[in-house]
């Protein structure tokens, strides 16, 4: 499980320009972002929430509750980054209500080549770069789509 922002301020990759002339790219987008939330199924399975404002602890508690309601008749194995927001009197009420039934593991400090999750950003902010989105609504229509073709290719 992990979160990361998309924001509407475009990723450059590359560009070209003629020879001796500095390109210019010219956006209209802010600073709005999209944060989002995904964990990996063992069947490759992605589930994603996603709002635009960065997450708190009550936050990452609605998504871990949609987890659980999902997976109603087994216990949870979270493996998770070491992120603030995880650690919060929001999250440690939820776990201590639920005895048991979400088992955690904090991934090593600086590690994200270990996080499955990173690995799914990886992928989204690739296949996203030189895109410009206006709205937030057209960003988070681009990022359900790409999420969905990484979870029809099972090589990825």
């Amino acid at each position: 499980m992990d979160e990361s922002a998309f924001y509407l301020l475009p990723m450059l990759g590359l560009t070209w320009a003629p020879k001796g002339k500095t390109p210019v790219l010219l956006e209209q987008a802010g600073r709005d972002h999209l944060s989002l939330i995904a964990a990996i199924a063992p069947n490759g399975r992605i589930y994603v929430g996603g709002q635009d404002h960065s997450f708190s602890g009550e936050d990452i508690v609605w998504f871990l509750s949609k987890l659980c309601s999902r997976y109603r008749k087994r216990d949870l194995l979270i493996i998770w980054d070491g992120a603030s927001i995880h650690g919060g009197e929001a999250v440690k009420a939820f776990l201590k209500e639920r005895p048991g039934r979400i088992h955690l593991e904090r991934l090593p400090a600086y590690s994200p080549e270990l996080n499955p999750t990173e690995l799914v950003w990886n992928q989204l902010k690739q296949r996203l770069k030189n895109q410009v989105f206006l709205s937030l609504a057209d960003l988070t229509v681009t990022v359900l789509e790409q999420i969905s073709l990484l979870e029809k290719d099972p090589k990825l």
